[in-house]
């Protein structure tokens, strides 16, 4: 049983997480007001787009990393999901694949939710007020591993191996979120949820092609999930083929030779059941085998780079000054910057800088700074960093 907490100032209940915060909805909230406010980052704006923060550290759970100490003191994790929204007319949104097709809320709204996990310092005033948001992999975090040379990464339920401590010396804040459809929410990964795009209310079908790269020698698998249910279990409307490398003639096996694993037709398997992909007759270890077949429901998956957007547009904020607060620093996160271990993390931290979908940050009703310009930079471990000022 979980409790459901109003809090009006998410901001100061959040400073010391003395507190275990359960799901907590406010109208209009940002995650500058409920989760980043701890590290000093302000709202932007009421129309922000993340509408809800979950958050499900459990109750008394031990400060990060066995609560040892750092140049920036102890660390503290927290964990949840954040659900948010776009505005499919928006034009910085219309890059976004069949993101006019998606279902939308009472708002005219298309909504979206994804796993997060914060690590930062227990003391918000030893942090650097800068945000290094790693982009997972497959739904795996690498920052910690990469950059502070841990043995044991980081999951969204726990933090316990800091390896020497580099981040947390510079006194850096961590955050984790989904964003790839493959990985679930209920996975063990940080995982997305994304609508499915309907065609006036109806499924949507289309070709698609599934690649099964077969690269083992132990235990090579049974079944192979598709990323999309089959839209028809009619068997003639599908082919598997294999080939032993890339560069040879694909050979189309018998539709005796395969079946979908049940009636959801989302995974296929060899015949008898229980046969091995990659092993004797078929080529092997390294068959490649190609799937293809019509497909039902697709996801917007272009929407997982919506979330890192959102998110990282929303952490780069200045809090203005005011005449209670005149030397309150206008920037209280001068660089959020996004880490990427190559493929297919790689591949989506140069897309969220090179598609026209642009950080919206935008200057708080009533205030007279300025709106920021937000300066986050991508860097990934295969290619020179590519800066980005979207």
């Amino acid at each position: 049983m979980v409790n459901t907490t109003k809090i009006s100032r998410m901001e100061d209940a959040l400073v010391t997480h003395q507190q275990p915060i359960y799901p907590a909805r406010c109208a209009n909230a940002c995650l500058g007001l409920i989760v980043f406010g701890i590290i000093g980052f302000a709202p932007v704006a009421t129309n922000a787009r993340v509408t809800q923060i979950n958050i499900s550290t459990p109750v008394n759970t031990p400060q990060a990393f066995g609560g040892q100490s750092f140049a920036a003191g102890k660390y503290q994790m927290i964990n949840g999901t954040i659900r948010g929204e776009i505005d499919p007319k928006d034009p910085r949104n219309t890059v976004i694949v069949d993101i006019a097709l998606a279902p939308r809320n009472a708002r005219g709204k298309v909504e979206y939710s994804t796993d997060f996990q914060l690590l930062l310092p227990m003391n918000p005033s030893q942090g650097n007020h800068r945000l290094l948001y790693e982009i997972t992999n497959r739904g795996n975090t690498n920052a910690l591993t990469i950059l502070n040379s841990a043995q044991t990464a980081n999951t969204k339920t726990m933090a316990v191996d800091p390896g020497n401590g580099f981040l947390m010396n510079q006194s850096y804040a961590i955050l984790e979120s989904g964003w790839d459809i493959t990985v679930g929410q209920s996975d063990p990964g940080f995982g997305v949820t994304v609508p499915v795009a309907t065609q006036g209310g109806k499924p949507i079908t289309g070709p698609a092609l599934e690649e099964f790269d077969i690269d083992v020698t132990n235990n090579p698998p049974a079944t192979q999930t598709l990323s999309y249910p089959a839209a028809s279990a009619d068997k003639s409307q599908a082919s598997l083929s294999v080939r032993a490398n890339f560069g040879d003639t694909p050979v189309t096996l018998d539709a005796a030779t395969w079946d979908y694993t049940d009636a959801t037709l989302t995974a296929i398997q060899l015949n008898p059941p229980g046969t091995k992909f990659g092993v004797a007759p078929a080529p092997g270890p390294s068959a490649l085998y190609e799937f293809s077949y019509t497909a039902v429901k697709p996801m917007v998956a272009t929407l997982g780079l919506a979330v890192i957007r959102d998110l990282a547009a929303i952490s780069e904020t200045r809090r203005p000054t005011t005449r209670a607060h005149p030397t309150r620093s206008r920037e209280t996160c001068s660089t959020s910057i996004l880490f990427a271990l190559p493929s297919p993390a790689e591949r989506c931290a140069i897309s969220c800088t090179w598609v026209s979908m642009k950080w919206s940050v935008r200057r708080a009703p009533g205030t007279r700074a300025a709106a920021p310009r937000s300066r986050s930079t991508a860097y990934s471990t295969g290619r020179p960093a590519a800066a980005a000022s979207i």
